[in-house]
């Protein structure tokens, strides 16, 4: 059952999990973006990005991503990238879309995370290997929130990103 049929999660081929709609995400600074966009949507679904003000969160930008939504055919252009985002991964995407670069074009989980966000219209959390320069971090956390500038179709997503670390020989 995929995410958008109500499934609470999706697992990948080793089993881990990588959608995750009904339980926190597991860092603070992921909990915290994703309060920042429920306090920002007052009783609507979603927010629109208009509601979004950068000065109430500038603790958490260095790793805030933003998101274009295309529709048909289905991509995503990345919008913003934090500094702490593009200084992990030692890449400005900035521009470009999912389907610009092999690694996270569809069906790669890293689109199918952002097409759920679409479907299910409400936010989730994901945890993908990292694939970087820094042999330090195991892992990437990443929190995905729909924006909506009508109140219903979304038109953009808010992403927060967490790097966790660990000892690259140790065990996963």
């Amino acid at each position: 059952m995929s995410p958008a049929q109500g499934a609470s999660s999706e697992r990948l081929e080793d089993g881990s999990w990588i959608f995750h709609w009904d339980r926190p995400p597991p860092t603070p600074l992921l909990r915290s973006v994703l309060a920042y966009w429920d306090s920002r949507r007052g009783a609507k679904p979603m927010p629109a990005r208009a509601d979004l003000d950068p000065l109430h969160i500038p603790n958490l930008l260095p790793r805030i991503m933003l998101f274009d939504v295309l529709r048909d055919p289905l991509d995503f252009r990345y919008r913003l990238i934090g500094t702490g985002v593009c200084e992990r991964l030692e890449r400005d995407t900035t521009g470009l879309k999912m389907s610009d670069l092999p690694q996270k074009s569809a069906p790669s989980a890293v689109f199918r995370f952002a097409a759920a966000i679409c479907a299910e219209r409400r936010p989730g959390w994901t945890r993908l290997p990292y694939i970087g320069p820094d042999r330090f971090i195991r892992y990437a956390v990443s929190v995905g929130a729909p924006l909506a500038s009508d109140g219903e179709t979304v038109d953009m997503l808010f992403y927060g990103v967490d790097f966790v670390a660990g000892d690259p020989h140790a065990e996963a």
